[in-house]
This record gives structure tokens, sequence and C-alpha cells, in this order.
């Protein structure tokens, strides 16, 4: 198995950016994977992660939407669009 094949034996959100970026395919968004293990931790009551904007540190609101980002989930998805108006208020 080369390098390429074991990324897109993964997980879907890591397959998916490579399949963009490394294999030039045109893609569209997932909410599986990391992606939906993240989600999964949200507080909608409390529309954050982690029960805080920037602490506990790495599972916080701030980073969880920082790793959301780079992972390229939807920028429509309603649990994303929660927690970025959070962060802003």
């Amino acid at each position: 198995m080369n390098n390429i094949d074991f990324l897109l034996a993964g997980d879907p959100s890591v397959r998916r950016l490579t399949e963009k970026y490394l294999l030039d395919q045109a893609v569209s968004y997932t909410d599986q994977g990391w992606i939906h293990e993240f989600l999964s931790r949200f507080d909608t009551e409390k529309g954050t992660w982690g029960n805080g904007i920037y602490g506990p540190k790495w599972i916080s609101t701030f980073y969880t939407l920082r790793d959301l980002m780079s992972l390229e989930i939807d920028p429509n998805n309603p649990l994303y669009q929660q927690g970025l108006n959070t962060l802003v208020k």
C-alpha cells in the first residue's frame, strides 16, 4: 500500500482533503469521521465545546472550531455556525 492509498483508506474527512489537494479531484463536503466526532461533542444548550470559549485548552470552542476549519467542514453546517456565533458574541 502506498502513502496515497493509506490516506484514502482512513478517515473520510482526511480522504476528502487527500482527494482535493493531492489528487486534484472535485469533492463535496463531508460530516463523517473526525468532523462527526467533533460535532458529536457540541453542547447545543451552551453553544460550546469543552464547556468554554478558550478553555479547557485544546477541547474548547475556539480550538475545536479551528480544527473543524482545518478539516474543511461545510461552512454552512448548523452546529459549526452555532459555535461561531458563540465565539463572536
